[in-house]
């Protein structure tokens, strides 16, 4: 009996001690880990500050621009996994609520299964795509006919020299580019 309650101890204290591997899928196009769009920044940051570490931080804008922060998520304390970002609006209407969520962590999925880092065949091949717009600041970004956001492209623009971003077309794009990040407005 000793050596079974010894077994099932040290069963239970490996498997809490193992890094657990989850895959969240999204409920909605309009929020995650309850953060939604349009809610209050401080009450973002206080219900993000419950299972992770936020942190707010300066974004890089022009000298005649005002201050733009956004609110990091990592997962835990050593800030080593980003899991997503959120900011709040560009007027006085919504700049205290969240106006833009950016997921950049692989852990999280929409319900077609989307992910970062998934390539662009695969994303073809299941989402609704309304079209692709790139400059030369933010990159490429793949316009969802499903909802208000889209996927940020990684791209490398030695490896598609070639390619004419400039005028993107949705059947021509490289299948090699893969999701940097999922934006929701």
């Amino acid at each position: 009996m000793k050596k079974i309650t010894l077994l099932f101890v040290a069963l239970l204290c490996l498997t809490n001690c193992s890094k657990k591997v989850t895959s969240l899928k999204l409920n909605d196009f309009e929020s995650i880990e309850r953060i939604r769009i349009g809610m209050p920044i401080d009450a973002a940051v206080k219900l993000a500050s419950r299972n992770h570490v936020v942190e707010k931080s300066k974004t890089i804008t022009h000298e005649s621009e005002e201050a733009e922060y956004e609110y990091i998520v990592y997962s835990d304390k050593t800030k080593r996994e980003t899991l997503f970002t959120f900011n709040g609006g560009y007027d006085n209407q919504n700049s205290n609520k969240v106006f833009r969520i950016v997921i950049k962590n692989s852990k999280y999925s929409t319900l077609e299964g989307i992910s970062v880092g998934m390539g662009m065949k695969d994303l073809k091949e299941i989402a609704r795509i309304k079209s692709a717009d790139f400059n030369f600041e933010d990159g490429l970004f793949i316009l969802s006919d499903k909802f208000d956001g889209g996927y940020w492209m990684d791209v490398d623009m030695k490896l598609f020299d070639s390619y004419n971003f400039e005028e993107p077309k949705i059947n021509t794009l490289p299948e090699s580019l893969t999701i940097k990040a999922i934006i929701i407005f």
